[in-house]
């Protein structure tokens, strides 16, 4: 077969994944985490530099700065959400090709790598960290890099793209940090030289360094409040447990659907019993870092699915592997998979399943029409919204600034609470009192007591006159009373 059909076969499934990554860009959810990052970003631009990142759930805490860097060079060509989107897709997708020289080095087959390509196309999961604005769309390139360096180390010596490759991932996630003594365990156990740990080890922390310029200008806060949140948060044996099978559970249930966990998971033990008895390499490494994020499952938070983002890749590797370990069951598996998978993919993952719950909702498509809406009343008014976080008008100010700004040359007045110290204030045109209409934008999943409480305010400002929905987005409009 010459190299151009080949080449043709192997494209097929990157270009098929790239095509659902990026089908219907109109639904991609774009909240308040995706406004303040976007304004974060792009304050690099301006020469505002960053050395922490978005925060975790521990508040004090913070990914590494990573995801703003990469964000800011996308910003950098266009302010359009969607824009950066597509770069993120094609990231995702092309981070499917080191995967696939390291599938090939551990079965040296070529269909393997094809139904892997093919199973990493169409996993709901991957397409949806392809096409969601948050810093974990950064784990799976870096761990792409990093998990196939690591592979080959023992005939390439590779320990410095490891290093690096799982640093960057550690800054997209903050608990993936937990990687690096259990990889310098398995290093260990696989008696790797003494110079390749070091060289790994020193590569790792250098990736890594923006935290450590943050903990020494902060004073050991993050480092603090995680030691006592390490503290004050552990499970009992039942909740470890229950958290196992949850996370591993949820993790089968976004790769494959319409198929039970639990039949997922004992086919993934059936599989590890056929890769052990084929290739013990290739078993030890998936095995390893499939559960590596084991032991985070003591803590009580953060909820496994954005620690567990790793465990994607041991998961589709292992069931690429029944092609080559037993041919006629891993075609009968992946045949399935790809059925159940398909009218996922196609439906949209965002219709499909909620992964994250943050992306409910707050759909851009939504927004923008919101903010058609608000501009068909003309220049002659003001505006304020009922958000979650509450009075954080992050959200609203970039989509007006951005986009509206963009489309109607100017942004609306803002007549609600003061901005000062949150992210996107200076984006804001604070109202003269003296407009001839209000708007009032409610965004879902706040709480019903916030909406009559503020509602409730407006209407000493303004009589209302109309109602607009869409999707889950409320404006309600009124004339200004004088």
């Amino acid at each position: 077969m010459s190299n151009r059909k080949l080449l043709l076969i192997f494209a097929f499934p990157l270009v098929l994944g790239l095509f659902f990554r990026l089908l219907r860009l109109d639904v991609i959810s774009f909240s308040y985490d995706q406004a303040r990052d976007a304004f974060l970003s792009q304050e690099i631009l301006a020469g505002n530099l960053k050395i922490v990142g978005p925060p975790t759930d521990l508040q004090v805490v913070f990914h590494g700065p990573l995801y703003y860097y990469v964000s800011a060079l996308f910003y950098f060509f266009s302010k359009d959400p969607r824009f950066v989107v597509v770069c993120f897709a094609i990231l995702n997708i092309l981070s499917a090709i080191p995967l696939g020289f390291l599938v090939y080095k551990m079965f040296s087959s070529r269909f393997t790598v094809w139904v892997f390509f093919l199973l990493y196309a169409l996993s709901p999961e991957l397409i949806f960290y392809g096409r969601f604005l948050s810093n974990v769309s950064l784990v799976i390139p870096s761990l792409s890099l990093g998990f196939t360096a690591l592979y080959l180390i023992p005939k390439k010596r590779m320990e410095i793209l490891a290093g690096v490759g799982l640093g960057l991932a550690a800054q997209a996630e903050f608990f993936l940090l937990s990687l690096f003594p259990l990889t310098l365990i398995y290093l260990a156990l696989n008696r790797q030289s003494k110079k390749i740990i070091t060289i790994f080890s020193a590569s790792y922390l250098l990736s890594i360094s923006p935290y450590f310029l943050a903990e020494l200008k902060f004073k050991f806060r993050g480092l603090l409040t995680f030691l006592e949140f390490s503290g004050s948060s552990h499970s009992g044996p039942v909740e470890i447990l229950n958290r196992f099978v949850f996370g591993f559970s949820s993790l089968f249930a976004r790769n494959y659907f319409s198929v039970s966990p639990s039949v997922i998971f004992v086919i993934i033990l059936i599989s590890l019993v056929f890769l052990f008895q084929k290739n013990k390499t290739s078993f030890s490494f998936l095995a390893f870092y499939l559960f590596a994020v084991v032991p985070l499952f003591i803590f009580t938070s953060p909820g496994p699915i954005f620690f567990m983002i790793g465990s994607i890749i041991p998961l589709l590797i292992i069931v690429s592997s029944t092609t080559t370990t037993k041919p006629l069951f891993g075609t009968m598996l992946v045949g399935l998979i790809i059925i159940t998978n398909m009218p996922i993919a196609i439906k949209g993952v965002e219709a499909g399943a909620t992964f994250t719950g943050s992306e409910t909702g707050m759909i851009l498509r939504d927004e923008m029409a919101a903010v058609d809406a608000v501009y068909s009343y003309g220049y002659n008014l003001s505006y304020n919204s009922i958000t979650s976080p509450l009075y954080m008008n992050t959200t609203w100010s970039y989509l007006f600034s951005w986009y509206g700004k963009q489309k109607y040359g100017y942004v609306p007045m803002w007549h609600g609470n003061n901005q000062i110290g949150v992210v996107g204030a200076l984006a804001n045109k604070p109202s003269t009192g003296n407009e001839d209409f209000d708007a009032l934008i409610i965004e879902n999943r706040v709480p019903e007591k916030w909406i009559k409480e503020i509602s409730a305010i407006e209407t000493y400002r303004a009589k209302p006159q109309e109602t607009k929905k869409f999707g889950q987005i409320t404006v309600i409009f009124g004339k200004r009373i004088k």
